[in-house]
């Protein structure tokens, strides 16, 4: 979720040319979607960063964060065959809902009001919540 737009576009160009990947249809929805799941990450990044004491310990917080949201957002079992309250945890993830948004963008629908307000939420409260416990040594 929290890759840099050129690097994501080097692999939606590989994607389209080396394996005929279809393109996105609802480009504008994309960045939509990728810009605040980008944001979301960042912040969520900032949080951690913000009450930890160094970059090991943040590796591991930073870990056991996200790889739970990887789960809930269907990455290592397919959503379809994960028990119902576990599919219904991921639309109030940043990653399962930047999945969602992100997944109905690239099939021609406008992303969820739902995932877009979990997105920006996300951004915001880490946000204000990094802001508020970031300190300077």
């Amino acid at each position: 979720m929290g890759s840099s737009p050129s690097g994501s576009l080097i692999a939606v160009l590989v994607g389209g040319i080396a394996f005929d990947v279809d393109w996105p249809s609802d480009v504008p929805a994309l960045v939509v979607a990728f810009a605040l799941a980008t944001v979301a990450s960042f912040s969520l990044g900032l949080v951690i960063a913000a009450v930890v004491p160094s970059a090991r310990v943040a590796s591991g917080g930073g870990s056991v964060i996200y790889f739970p949201m990887l789960f809930f957002a269907g990455v290592w079992t397919p959503g379809a065959a994960m028990p119902d309250a576990a599919r219904s945890v991921a639309d109030f993830t940043p990653i399962g809902a930047a999945s969602a948004a992100m997944a109905d963008a690239w099939s021609g629908a406008w992303p969820t009001l739902l995932h877009l307000a979990v997105l920006a939420g996300s951004a915001v409260v880490a946000s204000v919540a990094a802001a508020r416990l970031f300190r300077w040594e």
